[in-house]
This record gives structure tokens, sequence and C-alpha cells, in this order.
């Protein structure tokens, strides 16, 4: 990675040597395209190095991790959490709106099984399921109908959210959330920004 710090110095950097927005573009693009982050340099160059190749490190776990376990999709909430679809980033925007604190997918072992529901209200203790293919695919609809039992004979709290809810999400999550906690839904947060 320095070699291409150097080839730019060297080549870009040059005194009395003129180039182009064109040449620039195309060394930018070897060195990693427009969007690479700028290092603070430390001086010491293993240093350097070294942050820059867990950085780089970072970047291939994190694609690895997206399409390993998460078919490549890549879908991000307004406050930065990755979650599987635009239902669920919704869902996690609604909650985050309402100040709800949850976790994403937060592990539960049921009877030897790790289970993985999509969200998990901790101060509540509710777990929230959206069943985004139940009316799709047979196949889905077993492995629901699994976990709704495991939930069931743990008297684990969950929401269960499905497309058709989707529809009108916020008054649909209310009132299941009221239903199933017996809270009332919190209100929208308020802006931290005053306006005068």
């Amino acid at each position: 990675m320095w070699v291409l710090d150097r080839l730019d110095d060297a080549v870009i950097n040059t005194p009395g040597r003129e180039f182009s927005r064109l040449d620039k573009a195309i060394f930018s693009f070897i060195r990693g395209g427009t969007k690479r982050p700028q290092f603070k340099r430390t001086g010491n160059r293993f240093l350097d190095w070294l942050i820059r190749a867990k950085f780089y490190l970072s970047l291939l776990l994190d694609k690895l991790d997206t399409w390993a376990l998460y078919n490549g999709r890549s879908v991000r909430t307004n406050s930065g959490v990755r979650v599987r679809s635009r239902s669920e980033k919704r869902i996690a925007e609604l909650l985050d709106k309402r100040g709800i604190t949850y976790r994403y997918e937060h592990p539960l072992i049921l009877d030897g099984i790790e289970l993985r529901p999509d969200f998990y209200l901790p101060r509540e203790k509710v777990f929230i399921e959206f069943w985004g293919l139940a009316d799709d695919d047979m196949n889905y609809v077993e492995k629901m109908n699994g976990k709704k039992w495991l939930y069931r004979k743990h008297g684990i709290k969950v929401i269960s959210l499905y497309p058709r809810h989707m529809r009108n999400l916020e008054k649909n999550l209310a009132r299941l959330y009221e239903n199933v906690t017996g809270k009332k839904f919190p209100e929208p947060r308020r802006s931290l920004v005053h306006k005068h």
C-alpha cells in the first residue's frame, strides 16, 4: 500500500510536472477510488502500514460477512445498523424514532437450538420477529411454526409482524407492542436540534 503512496508522491506531486484531472483520477482509482479514506500519518512507516492493513482487513471481513450472512445485501438503517431487508430497516428506524432500545439478531438458545430473532427489546424483554416470507414459502412456514412453538414452550414474549403489517407499520406495531408488553407505545422522540 505504501508503494502506491510513493507512486503518487513520485508521479503526481513531482515539481514541474502537470497532470490533467483524468491522469489524477486514474491514479486515484489505482489507489482505491475517490472514497479512499485519508489516514493520519504517524511518521513511523511500519505503524502507518499496520493501521492501513488493519483498516483494509476489516473492510474485507465486512464484505465477507455481508456475502455470507446477508446474501450480498447490505441494507443499513439511518443509525448505521445493518439489517437483512428493507422491511427490517423500516422496523428498526421506527424503533429508533420511538426511542425503543433494541438489539438486532440477538442470539437466543432454546432446547439447545440457537435462534436469532430479528429484534430484541431488552427493556421490555420482548422479541420482534418479521415473518417476511410467511405468504410465499412453505419451507419458511414450517421453520416459522417451529420457532413459534419453541417461543410458546419457553414462555418467550414475541411480537409477530407479517408483510400485511407493513402497509401501516406504525399503527400495527403500536397495537401489537401494547398487546404483548402491556405498556403504551412510546411517543416519537423530539429532535435534539431546537429551531429558533
